[in-house]
Formats: C-alpha cells, sequence, structure tokens
C-alpha cells in the first residue's frame, strides 16, 4: 500500500485526493485536492468557478502521536445565486 493511500484510509478525507504530505518534527500536513470537477455550496452546484482563493484552507485533525495533524486543501470559490460569492463546500472537516 502507498503511502498516499494509507493516509488518506487514516484520515478518513472522503472526496480527496492526496497530493503531498509533509512531516515535520511538531506536525503533519496532508495537502489535498478535491477529487470533484463541479463546485458546490450547500444545495447549487456549478461547473463555472469565480476565482480561486490564494492562500490554502487548513482543518485540524486528530493527532498522529505526538504530532499535530492539518489537511490542506486550495478552495475555489463560487457564485451562488441565493448565497452570492461563497468558498466551495468540503465533503470533510
Amino acid at each position: 500500500m502507498h503511502a498516499n493511500s494509507l493516509v488518506k484510509q487514516l484520515l478518513d478525507v472522503k472526496g480527496a485526493i492526496v497530493n503531498d504530505i509533509f512531516i515535520s518534527k511538531d506536525e503533519i500536513v496532508v495537502d489535498v485536492k478535491l477529487a470533484r470537477s463541479k463546485l458546490a455550496c450547500r444545495k447549487f452546484k456549478t461547473k463555472y468557478r469565480y476565482d480561486i482563493r490564494t492562500v490554502n484552507s487548513r482543518w485540524r485533525h486528530l493527532d498522529m502521536g505526538i504530532r499535530r495533524t492539518w489537511i490542506s486543501c486550495a478552495l475555489r470559490r463560487l457564485k451562488c445565486p441565493n448565497h452570492g460569492v461563497i468558498t466551495e463546500s468540503v465533503p470533510f472537516g
């Protein structure tokens, strides 16, 4: 089993692809990309993006041993007819 597959199963990040894993003395950062092609908010889906956020979003996950674990993902924004310009939703976090 590859390290990316193992980390994906351990973290249970459904709907995402593990791009890279960064391990330091104090933390583990798992960089993921959303697997879906359409952007989605709560009830609206579209294939057209408004823009891409310049800073990755990060979520704290359960620690692995003594290291803090983070999930990092570059998110896009969409223009929802009900909510205006918002960041796409994620299937985890």
